[in-house]
């Protein structure tokens, strides 16, 4: 259950963005009239750690226990 968007594609790579995206604001704050003394350091550990985390907390939505309890879907795990 997730399939690729949770696990592979989806969610991490947008988090992943999102961080990108952080890092890309902060380093042209200037324009905004922002300024940012010392280096910018990306800790890449810590981008994949949140993008763990938030793969987690989607994951109970998409959880056969979810489907099964409180949707009421039968449910059959296999191969096809």
């Amino acid at each position: 259950m997730g399939g690729d968007c949770l696990n592979n594609g989806c969610i991490p790579s947008k988090s992943f963005l999102k961080s990108c995206s952080v890092a890309h604001q902060i380093k042209t704050a200037s324009k905004y009239g922002i300024k940012v003394k010392g280096e910018i350091e990306i800790d890449f550990g810590a981008i994949m750690s949140r993008m763990r985390k938030i793969r987690a907390e989607i994951s109970e939505n998409d959880s056969a226990e979810r489907f099964q309890n409180f949707l009421g879907v039968d449910l059959f795990l296999g191969n096809a």
